[in-house]
């Protein structure tokens, strides 16, 4: 996967949106925040890390993606409906 590539406006994820847990993270979160990006899905990453999250989200912008960073535990399900109505 080109990792800067842009996204595409005509690509199958179009007007959806993904949301991924542990998206901040530099492994395979990103990874697939970057890939969903790609095919033209709006994401939201939910990660314990806040800053790491907004890292990825950053990344995500410069490719031209629409992406959010949301702080919660997936864990702690009164957090995560929390951080769902920020969306």
């Amino acid at each position: 996967m080109d990792q800067n590539s842009t996204t595409r406006p005509d690509a199958e994820l179009a007007g959806r949106v993904a949301v991924i847990a542990g998206g901040g993270s530099p492994g395979m979160g990103r990874a697939t925040a970057l890939a969903l990006a790609q095919a033209g899905a709006r994401v939201a990453i939910i990660d314990i890390n806040r800053a790491m999250a907004e890292e990825s989200v950053d990344r995500l912008r410069e490719m031209g993606a629409q992406a959010i960073s949301l702080q919660a535990d997936m864990t702690d399900a009164a957090g995560v409906k929390e951080a769902m109505s920020q969306c």
